[in-house]
């Protein structure tokens, strides 16, 4: 039950939040490339999400703690490597040409004189997410979370738990490809070139968010947003459904 549980909440968060920088760079690669040429940087956005699980769980609440990796997410040279990241592949999105290829009443196929192989989107997905900041300070808020419910429970049942949130943010991440890849057979290359220009600004528009929010007026950077987190959470698994894990109530999470 415990992986059920995880599945559920999973996908109340992937509908809840996943609209940052890599579902718009997703929205981008599915309706260019096509639904198969996309999946890859759905397996380089989940892999991510999986790594960045198992060091706050297994690793860094264990080890510095969770306050600790707080602090350093908010590090100046931390968040302007992220915006870096998000920059350089908002300005490659925004200059990147295509032009419609495919016989009448073929499929409708897209291709640019840089199209690249499914290494290059597996890695662009990867690094898309998981040198995105503001990805780590959501994650971060869901161990936050999470964590307490599991206080005492075996520790292989946190572990279980996340597995079922990775399986249902990937099974979302597939449908929301499927759903942009459909888009293919409506776009003009016209349109397909300003919707690239589009996507560009605002992955550009996340990046200069954190650099103003975080770096440079440094009294707004976020904290984690327990509160919001916890309400999804909870509203979807009330805590007596969680007692056959093991698990304790949700206690203060405001001392991370």
């Amino acid at each position: 039950m415990t992986l059920l549980y995880g599945i559920i909440i999973g996908v109340a968060l992937a509908f809840v939040f996943g609209y940052g920088a890599s579902f718009f760079s997703m929205m981008q690669t599915g309706a260019h490339y096509g639904f198969r040429k996309t999946l890859p940087m759905v397996y380089g956005i989940i892999l991510g999400d999986a790594i960045r699980v198992a060091l706050l769980v297994g690793v860094f609440a264990n080890i510095v703690g969770l306050d600790t990796v707080a602090d350093i997410l908010k590090r100046p040279w931390v968040l302007i490597i992220g915006c870096c990241v998000l920059i350089a592949i908002g300005i490659y999105t925004m200059t990147r040409k295509q032009q419609r290829s495919g016989r009448k009443g073929s499929a409708v196929k897209y291709e640019s004189i840089d199209t690249p192989q499914w290494p290059a989107i597996f890695g662009h997905g990867f690094a898309l997410n998981f040198l995105n900041p503001l990805a780590w300070f959501f994650w971060l808020t869901v161990v936050i979370v999470v964590s307490p419910l599991f206080d005492n429970a075996p520790t292989a049942r946190i572990y279980v738990f996340f597995t079922g949130v990775l399986i249902a943010g990937l099974g979302c991440n597939i449908l929301k490809c499927w759903l942009s890849s459909q888009l293919q057979r409506l776009l003009s290359a016209r349109f397909m070139n300003i919707f690239n220009k589009i996507v560009g600004l605002i992955l550009i528009g996340f990046a200069l968010y954190i650099l103003f929010a975080m770096v440079i007026f440094r009294d707004r950077t976020p904290e984690p947003d327990t509160q919001r987190a916890t309400t999804v959470i909870m509203g979807v698994i009330p805590p007596e459904m969680l007692q056959d894990t093991g698990a304790a109530t949700p206690h203060d999470t405001t001392q991370y």
